[in-house]
């Protein structure tokens, strides 16, 4: 199951995986993305509505507005535990495919369900080490921008802007530059059965202690591909909302469209995040055997 693999031999694995098992995945994320497509568009309509014309109830209590919000935020609630489900769904087939067996959707169900909990345990953890590590930018950010601030007071609009925008240019793309080290969070919990902090680590020491170049590109490229493909899949969806503003068959069927493509993305994407994952693991158990190797020998010589 483990074993290193070239770029292309990454692509057509993926193809070949994504393929077989494409009607099995797909049988929960299009159903899914159906039902995120729903919440979001009514949870959007509804606050709309209010915003343009608010309904007389809120006049005097708002009781409209809050059973709204709460009801979008329960919305987006329920789709980040269903997301969660169906990832952990997904990872499950893709690697019982990659090892060889042919689970049923009611197994790949089963096993979903008794591991996806440690994926949100993991959610939970890097929640806190995100606001931990912008705490901390925070903190070194402080004198700089006060000094920028107190410098501004003769030149306004130079200085503190100046520091406002390159430190949210410094959070953005340091949060896009730790997105890509812990994409083996997931397949690693999945894979070992470990979750919170230490997998955390444990995940990203294995991206860096493995051919860490290839490991960046090849992330980097799926996440380039799949970013491509939903970009497509909106256009797809604009493109039926024009012919159909009013929401007639044609902005159905670039509804549809759109389900499709983002399906497809997602499992194609878990698929080729669990070939990465097992080609970093397979270069990172390698240089620790050659190196356990080494020190024993070095040790049997002297």
């Amino acid at each position: 199951m483990e074993r290193s693999r070239t770029l292309r031999e990454l692509f057509s694995d993926m193809f070949r995986i994504g393929g077989q098992n494409f009607l099995k995945m797909f049988a929960l994320t299009g159903p899914f993305m159906g039902l995120a497509a729903l919440i979001i568009c009514l949870s959007e309509a509804s606050l709309l509505g209010m915003a343009q014309t608010p309904p007389a109830s809120t006049a005097w209590d708002g009781t409209s507005a809050y059973l709204s919000t709460g009801a979008a935020f329960l919305g987006e609630i329920v789709l980040l535990f269903l997301s969660t489900f169906i990832g952990a769904y997904n990872y499950q087939i893709a690697f019982s495919s990659l090892g060889g067996e042919n689970i049923s959707i009611r197994e790949g169900l089963r096993r979903a369900g008794r591991t996806f909990l440690r994926l949100v345990l993991n959610g939970l953890c890097l929640v806190v080490l995100l606001y931990a590590a912008l705490f901390v930018l925070l903190l070194l950010a402080v004198p700089s921008l006060t000094g920028a601030g107190l410098a501004g007071v003769l030149t306004p609009w130079s200085y503190s802007l100046t520091g406002t925008v390159i430190l949210l240019w410094i959070i953005w793309l340091g949060l896009a530059f730790a997105a890509l080290h812990i994409s083996f969070v997931t397949p690693h919990t999945l894979y070992t059965g470990r979750c919170g902090f230490p997998a955390i680590f444990k995940s990203i020491g294995i991206f860096f202690r493995g051919r860490y170049g290839r490991n960046l590109g090849h992330i980097l490229l799926l996440n380039l591909c799949a970013g491509v493909f939903a970009y497509a899949g909106m256009q797809l969806m604009g493109t039926g909302a024009f012919f159909s503003p009013e929401g007639g068959v044609f902005f159905w069927i670039g509804v549809f469209l759109m389900m499709l493509a983002y399906g497809a993305v997602m499992q194609f994407s878990v698929v080729g995040n669990c070939m990465v994952y097992l080609s970093a693991k397979h270069d990172a158990d390698a240089k620790e055997a050659e190196r356990q190797a080494d020190f024993w020998n070095g040790s049997g010589a002297r």
